[in-house]
């Protein structure tokens, strides 16, 4: 596909409310950059453009974690499946944030997956049964479905420690759930000290939000 994209300021002299960011892509040999919008492009259009757009992004901004939802909604499989392998390639590396990306469903056969990759398959609903921790540790993509709760997504997202069994910590082998747990005994500052350092929490009123995201994480599982 001979595609094009290019990035500039959108000024408005001192109007400085007015101010932002024009992306302008083309997908066609023949084609002109046009103003990425509804007007110009197909929604799948839309969607790799806005992708490539946040991929790009990955080394230049600071933050703890990213949130994708259902970017690939829209895309025909040629273009999902090359925007899965430029997501997780940023993603996969060192010192860069957690990347999270929400959608119904996936491709088949997908085979790009890094070790940096969690897959997590979230079920609910009155007529689940509650998963085993047999389902809950498990992160190989097989057709044995991997179960984890919401409980456990918190857990992750705010500890960034991947649930994949268990792990060796003060000397014995524990979930991540119990990790968590044992936090709650030693209080508020020990509950802090497993935290993410990426997360940018300097006010007591933030800590305390974190410290009842991470209890009601705790009562999900």
């Amino acid at each position: 596909m001979a595609v094009a994209g290019e990035v500039s300021l959108d000024e408005h002299e001192t109007d400085f409310d007015k101010y932002g960011i024009l992306i302008k892509v083309k997908f066609r040999e023949s084609g002109q950059l046009q103003v990425l919008s509804a007007d110009h492009q197909s929604g799948g259009e839309r969607s790799v453009s806005t992708i490539l757009y946040l991929v790009s992004l990955q080394d230049l901004t600071n933050c703890p974690f990213r949130v994708v939802d259902e970017i690939n909604q829209g895309m025909d499989p040629v273009n999902e499946r090359k925007m899965f392998q430029q997501l997780v390639r940023a993603a996969s590396q060192e010192n860069t944030p957690q990347c999270f990306l929400l959608t119904p469903k996936l491709l088949p056969d997908l085979l790009e997956y890094s070790d940096a990759c969690s897959i997590l398959n979230i079920m609910n609903g009155p007529y689940f049964e509650k998963p085993s921790q047999e389902f809950a540790y498990m992160r190989n993509v097989i057709t044995k479905v991997n179960v984890f709760s919401f409980g456990i997504v918190m857990m992750e997202l705010f500890t960034r420690i991947r649930q994949t069994g268990t792990f060796e910590h003060d000397g014995e082998h524990i979930s991540l759930q119990e990790f968590v747990e044992k936090s709650f005994q030693g209080g508020v500052d020990a509950v802090l000290s497993i935290v993410d350092d990426a997360m940018d929490i300097p006010t007591a009123t933030q800590r305390g939000k974190v410290v009842k995201v991470l209890e009601l994480a705790l009562s999900c599982t």
